[in-house]
């Protein structure tokens, strides 16, 4: 939980940083997002692969594909190959919304990561890298193995007090709670 805590902090740290980026763009981050993939392919690319690359349902990418292909962005054809199958390209005003956030965007990440020595930064990147590896690896599985039962760990809610246990106080029915008058200093009762 710490490792996985620490790594959405950061991701949500660099999303605040990069807020400003954003409100001057064209694109929002997600936005920037799909675009980006897009921008580095050769070729169209088959949107549910797309979808598959980027950690996403088919349902919420093709939601994004649809606000973008509005604003020219990007288009979607019909794949000849597999007419089930929707080929997304990046037009040449997507490219231009990419290549004008990446350079406020890659300025940002170097600040950032300039607190970081180059063996830490090195660190940080196979870190990473395993960690990726890691879960990629359940996710293809479906499932963790039952075979590893010392790293599963299992969430137990925290318990509450029994309604009749005598380190609870009991409490005052609801007609008690109507018709209690304020105290003198006209704060309201803390219940």
């Amino acid at each position: 939980m710490e490792i996985l805590g620490g790594l959405k902090h950061a991701h949500a740290m660099l999303e605040f940083l990069l807020e400003p980026v954003f409100e001057a763009a064209a694109v929002s981050s997600s936005e920037f997002d799909v675009l980006y993939h897009l921008r580095h392919s050769t070729e169209p690319t088959i949107a549910r692969r797309l979808a598959t690359s980027m950690g996403r349902s088919p349902a919420a990418l093709s939601k994004a594909l649809a606000k973008l292909e509005r604003r020219d962005l990007v288009v979607r054809t019909v794949n000849p190959a597999d007419r089930r199958a929707v080929l997304v390209s990046i037009t040449d005003a997507g490219a231009a919304a990419v290549d004008d956030v990446m350079p406020k965007r890659l300025a940002i990440e170097q600040q950032v990561l300039g607190a970081l020595g180059d063996e830490q930064s090195a660190q940080v990147r196979i870190a990473l890298r395993r960690l990726a590896e890691a879960v990629e690896t359940q996710a293809l599985r479906g499932q963790a193995t039952e075979s590893e039962p010392s790293t599963t760990l299992a969430y137990s809610p925290p318990r509450s007090p029994a309604r009749d246990s005598p380190s609870r106080p009991p409490k005052a029915p609801r007609r008690q709670l109507a018709n209690a008058k304020p105290p003198r200093s006209g704060h309201p009762t803390e219940l």
